[in-house]
């Protein structure tokens, strides 16, 4: 018995050794941990594949528009100072008497004068930057850069007339002039147009004008808009010009023949 105890621990012991040095050779026969030398570069390792999440906030990234580009792109808004204004109105100025000498010298030939009138539309554009500076109605009252653009109005060409309309719709942007708070310029503009028989003038182009022609149908919205926006910043003077042209129409019979005075009473009222 005592033999085959000997034995059997002897066995034991040579089992356990040898499991022991197939573990210790198994170790180290395993693949070794790469070190990189010193100055090489480090191998970039590979992401995880993206979610269907990230794919969607990646592709909405790639459709955002370049607010930068755009901008760049983008037109300038124009900034008018008093001394651009003055040459403006002056410009003005000289642009309609020389379309009127034109006009009248050569009546029988459009082709004639109709340089001139290109010239005077684009001048009257140009003073659509007076209406983004409130401050400076004040000024273009006194210049009498109101009673030149109403004096347009009863001009011959009906593109003359609109362009003359849009600026009077710009000028009497109610909220530009609230949020201006410049309650002098305001005024002045607003008599200006009274005084210059603007709504009267206003009504007169708006007979002439055809809804039907897409060119025209802008117009017609211009002139009704500028009727709102008084309403907004004076109603009396919408009131006072109903009085005229109803007195009008009851003093000479004359003046109601075209209907003209007529309408002006009913389009305020």
């Amino acid at each position: 018995e005592e033999a085959m105890s000997k034995r059997s621990h002897t066995a034991y012991s040579d089992a356990s050794l040898t499991g022991r040095e197939h573990a210790v050779e198994g170790f180290f026969d395993q693949p070794k941990h790469h070190v990189p030398e010193p100055g090489a570069k480090r191998q970039r390792e590979e992401s995880p594949p993206e979610s269907d999440d990230e794919k969607i906030v990646e592709h909405h990234e790639e459709e955002k528009p370049d607010i930068d580009r755009m901008l760049e792109e983008a037109e300038p808004v124009e900034v008018m100072d008093l001394l651009q204004m003055r040459r403006a109105v002056a410009g003005l100025e000289r642009k309609m008497h020389r379309n009127q000498e034109l006009r009248v010298k050569h009546g029988d030939d459009p082709s004639k004068f109709m340089e001139s009138e290109i010239e005077l539309f684009e001048e009257i554009n140009k003073l659509q930057a007076v209406a983004t500076a409130p401050d400076l109605y004040v000024e273009f009252v006194k210049l009498n850069g109101v009673g030149k653009v109403v004096e347009l109005l009863d001009h011959e060409n009906v593109d003359i007339a609109l362009a003359a309309v849009e600026l009077i719709h710009e000028l009497t942007d109610p909220e530009a002039l609230l949020e201006s708070e410049e309650e002098e310029g305001a005024k002045g503009l607003v008599d200006a147009l009274a005084e210059t028989a603007a709504l009267e003038l206003l009504v007169k182009n708006l007979g002439r004008l055809d809804e039907a022609a897409t060119d025209q149908q802008q117009g017609v919205y211009n002139t009704l808009a500028i009727f709102e926006n008084l309403s907004e910043l004076r109603p009396q003077v919408l009131v006072d010009a109903a009085v005229l042209a109803h007195a009008k129409l009851v003093g000479g019979a004359a003046l109601a023949e075209d209907g003209q005075d007529l309408a002006a009473v009913d389009l305020v009222l």
